[in-house]
């Protein structure tokens, strides 16, 4: 019984001591051997790869500079239109506070400044014919290029003073022109004020009304006629579209018109007022037909206070379109543009003509 318990113990010990693992040996490594080292920049290519990132960075930063100011100059030239517009906006609503004398009294100083101008006009016209004299030309081709050059400093002389003196009283003009002048105004208001106000009514006598409503609706008539410059009863379809070409032309020829230039202006302002008239003309007609001797002799007879009642309400349509009138005025800009585009041409003129002026 001992001897297999002890055969059974001391088998996995014969078992272990039988086994023996197979080992495989690691082929060696390949001995390392270092990549030989890159070349580094030269001095001379350093120096060039920084010249051209500053470059690179200098125009990036040139760019954004351009960039900047282009957007700068944009916006103050957007906002030095605004405010000129701005001003002329300004000035129209201080001509409609104006009394007549100080309308008047501006007109005045407009004159003396014109006078002015044409005062230093006339001298620098003869300064030229003094030194004509005192400098004759030796020849016809001589006399006809002293001519042309002539002309052309005389043109010169009456732009710049055209751009100084003239000019500015040509705007206040033609936004004086879109503006009931103070006298014409105050009709405006008496009538309102006697058509409106039933004690006036109940004051008139039934043979004498008919006549009264005419005369108060052609005065109307008139002083909107005037203020719009067309025909109320047939206004224009459209205004007419700014040119220059008269002004262009003159200069061209070294010849220059301070009135010929003042029309541009003068006709720019004529064309806000066909744009923003139209109802406030057609209001007006209206309470024309309503105040007719034919149409208030007839509602006298069948209901005179039906009469009252139209005139009253046809006249507060006219109030309101005069209102919206002005409104609308004061939102165009075709008197600013014509400035502009004049002072362009001009300006332009003098800086290819005037050696002065290309020296400086």
């Amino acid at each position: 019984m001992k001897l297999p318990l002890l055969l059974l113990l001391l088998s996995p010990v014969a078992c272990l001591a039988q086994y023996r693992p197979i080992h495989t040996p690691t082929p060696p490594r390949p001995a390392y051997t270092p990549a030989p080292p890159r070349p580094g920049p030269t001095p001379s290519q350093v120096q060039q790869r920084t010249q051209q990132t500053h470059q690179r960075s200098e125009s990036m930063r040139l760019q954004q500079f351009s960039q900047a100011q282009s957007l700068n100059n944009y916006v103050q030239q957007l906002r030095r239109n605004a405010n000129q517009q701005e001003i002329l906006v300004h000035r129209r609503v201080m001509y409609r506070q104006w009394s007549q004398e100080e309308l008047v009294k501006d007109q005045a100083s407009r004159q003396q400044e014109e006078q002015k101008g044409n005062a230093q006009i006339a001298a620098f016209i003869e300064q030229q014919q003094r030194k004509r004299l005192e400098q004759p030309a030796q020849d016809a081709q001589q006399a006809s290029e002293q001519q042309q050059e002539e002309a052309k400093q005389l043109s010169l002389f009456k732009v710049k003073i055209y751009q100084e003196l003239f000019l500015p009283g040509q705007i206040d003009a033609a936004l004086q022109s879109q503006t009931l002048s103070p006298k014409s105004r105050e009709q405006v208001q008496s009538i309102s004020k006697d058509l409106l106000d039933n004690t006036w009514w109940s004051k008139q006598d039934a043979g004498q009304l008919p006549g009264l409503l005419a005369t108060h609706s052609n005065t109307l008539a008139t002083l909107t006629g005037e203020l719009l410059e067309f025909d109320i009863a047939s206004p224009p379809a459209a205004p007419s579209p700014l040119s220059l070409s008269s002004l262009n032309e003159m200069l061209a020829k070294n010849s220059f018109d301070q009135l010929a230039a003042g029309k541009i202006i003068q006709s720019a302002a004529q064309a806000d007022k066909i744009t923003a008239g139209q109802r406030l003309a057609k209001a007006v007609m209206d309470f024309k037909r309503v105040t007719s001797n034919d149409a208030a002799n007839q509602a006298l007879h069948s209901d005179p206070k039906k009469l009252r009642s139209s005139v009253k309400e046809s006249l507060r349509i006219v109030n309101a379109e005069m209102v919206r009138y002005d409104a609308l005025i004061n939102n165009l800009e075709r008197v600013y543009e014509a400035k502009k585009a004049v002072l362009h041409a001009t300006t332009n003129y003098v800086k290819m003509n005037d050696k002065s002026s290309q020296e400086g």
